[in-house]
């Protein structure tokens, strides 16, 4: 063994993880995605001076190769007025000669994973600008997937043994559509990634990335909706939405876009402004960050933990229910009605909802009755919220 590739398996044991255990990780996410993105690698190895020593070693042992794309990133102005275009030039890393290299590779990963980025790399042995960015991005998914124990494009018999649970990816949904219908999928602008199923439910998953705003109601984004129950043999009214950071989720959260209603007063059509989060039948949308503590607030508030759980987390499991306001609970005292809103299982359709009715209440304080409106969420969440309204209290859960 040379000595460089025993620094990294001989790693100080104050770690949880070794260098070696990163650097597996690292590869079998591309190996199952064909690349991966700097920000993929962030969310599995969080530390920079770990990254730099595995693509240091990796590029010197010619077994992965860096390659670049100018992308070009959409985002709705504040006013929501109208969408900016940008480019920027963005850096990933792909498997090299895997063939030549596959008895080093087999040192860190199993054949079937071999096998597999044989394939994967051809997907994206390409410059076509969409088809690397769908890739980038999908490599983060996978990122936050596999730190949350996540299995990825398992069969049918896998994902009914799956105990965290399964991502199977729009490709992958594609393919078992033609396969069980014996028809082309004329769906193909969906800009769904995939379906993830966890305690036995189906979300469809959406990357914003560093967008603010994603149009997510048309006729493809209903036809792979179709598909997904067609394949999976579950319809779905809920998704997942990621984001690409923790400082984007104000935005995220409250962005609207103008909507043509279809009335004309004075000639001109009335426009309405709407939310990403208005759009569809969906009655849940939860919002995640690509980050590696994004991976964590994914896993403990979905993987680990059911809503119930969540909900006897910040106590609100015991409060008396109400239908006047979309809320986990209601209390009152002296006349005065408090709400409380569970936003550690982040559902953005809830939260708006609840934003709503703090804002109608505050607008009405005068009235006899007055009411308070309080969050339970993560740090992040919360930071997130004040920016956009001060007419609720947060309480951040740690």
């Amino acid at each position: 063994m040379s000595r460089k590739k025993k620094e990294i398996l001989d790693k100080p044991k104050k770690i949880t993880k070794t260098l070696f255990g990163y650097m597996k990780t690292y590869i079998e996410l591309i190996a199952l995605n064909g690349c991966s993105s700097k920000q993929a690698f962030r969310i599995i190895c969080p530390e920079r001076a770990y990254r730099r020593s595995i693509n240091e070693y990796l590029l010197e042992n010619g077994m992965i190769k860096k390659s670049e794309q100018s992308l070009q990133i959409r985002s709705m102005t504040t006013d929501g007025q109208k969408m900016t275009k940008r480019r920027i030039v963005e850096e990933y890393y792909k498997l090299y000669h895997i063939q030549w290299k596959r008895e080093e590779l087999a040192e860190i990963i199993n054949d079937d994973l071999i096998d597999t980025a044989i394939q994967t790399q051809d997907s994206v042995h390409t410059t076509n600008e969409s088809t690397i960015s769908r890739a980038l991005r999908s490599s983060e998914l996978y990122a936050v997937f596999i730190q949350s124990g996540i299995q990825i494009n398992i069969s049918d018999i896998d994902m009914e043994k799956s105990v965290a649970g399964y991502f199977i990816s729009s490709k992958e949904i594609k393919l078992r559509y033609r396969k069980a219908n014996n028809a082309a999928y004329t769906a193909n602008k969906s800009r769904c990634y995939g379906v993830a199923g966890i305690r036995s439910v189906a979300y469809l998953v959406y990357d914003l990335n560093k967008q603010n705003y994603l149009k997510l109601e048309n006729s493809f984004e209903a036809f792979f909706k179709e598909a997904v129950g067609d394949v999976l043999h579950q319809k779905t009214n809920k998704r997942i939405v990621f984001c690409y950071k923790e400082s984007m989720l104000s935005q995220v959260i409250d962005r609207t876009a103008p909507k043509v209603n279809g009335m004309v007063k004075g000639g001109k059509p009335v426009v309405e402004y709407e939310s990403m989060f208005d759009q569809g039948d969906f009655t849940v949308s939860l919002l995640y960050c690509k980050t590696s503590l994004g991976a964590k607030r994914f896993r403990e508030t979905l993987i680990d933990r059911t809503k119930k759980q969540l909900d006897h987390m910040c106590g609100v499991d015991k409060l008396q229910k109400t239908d006047d306001v979309i809320c986990d609970g209601v209390t009152e005292k002296n006349g005065r009605r408090t709400y409380y809103l569970n936003f550690l299982y982040p559902d953005v359709c809830r939260l708006r909802s609840f934003l709503k009715a703090a804002d109608s209440a505050a607008l009405l304080s005068k009235s006899d009755t007055k009411k308070d409106y309080i969050i339970y969420c993560y740090r992040e969440y919360g930071e997130a919220i004040k920016k956009i309204n001060s007419n609720v209290t947060i309480r951040v859960t740690n």
